[in-house]
């Protein structure tokens, strides 16, 4: 019998919660799931998109454990959005991604959100990729920009 959900989904249990963390420690008492399964059920919550905006300490700690490369992404645009909060967001770059693979994203989405408005902090940002590739294609970018 088809259900329409992909396998992943149809293998956990589907319950809503009320914050990025309930999620996580509820997804994460089963020791059977995988990075893709914990992933299509915590963007299959309804509230995926709003927690973006109201908990992005608590989803940066969520998508820590999806998959690498959707991590990057989503780790991209919740710093974009978050930089908003400079503060915060500088320091859990400073503070949290130290060593973390997805410092190097975090940094392209502050970028990204800074360019328009803080051209100056952005640049100095980019300077601190990790990738020297990527941080002298953002830098090119943001002479042009």
């Amino acid at each position: 019998m088809k259900t329409g959900l992909p396998a992943d989904l149809r293998t956990i249990k589907i319950k809503e919660a009320d914050s990025p963390n309930e999620l996580r420690f509820s997804l994460l008492s089963d020791s059977n799931i995988s990075a893709e399964q914990f992933m299509l059920r915590f963007k299959s919550n309804s509230r995926f998109e709003g927690w973006k905006y109201e908990y992005p300490s608590q989803m940066m700690h969520s998508i820590a454990y999806f998959p690498l490369n959707s991590g990057r992404e989503h780790t991209m645009e919740l710093f974009t959005l978050w930089v908003k909060s400079y503060d915060d967001s500088a320091s859990f770059i400073e503070e949290k991604l130290v060593s973390s693979s997805l410092r190097d994203s975090a940094i392209e989405g502050m970028v990204n959100g800074l360019k328009s408005d803080q051209l100056s902090v952005a640049v100095s940002w980019a300077h601190e990729l990790s990738d020297q590739g990527k941080r002298h294609q953002l830098l090119e970018s943001l002479a042009t920009h």
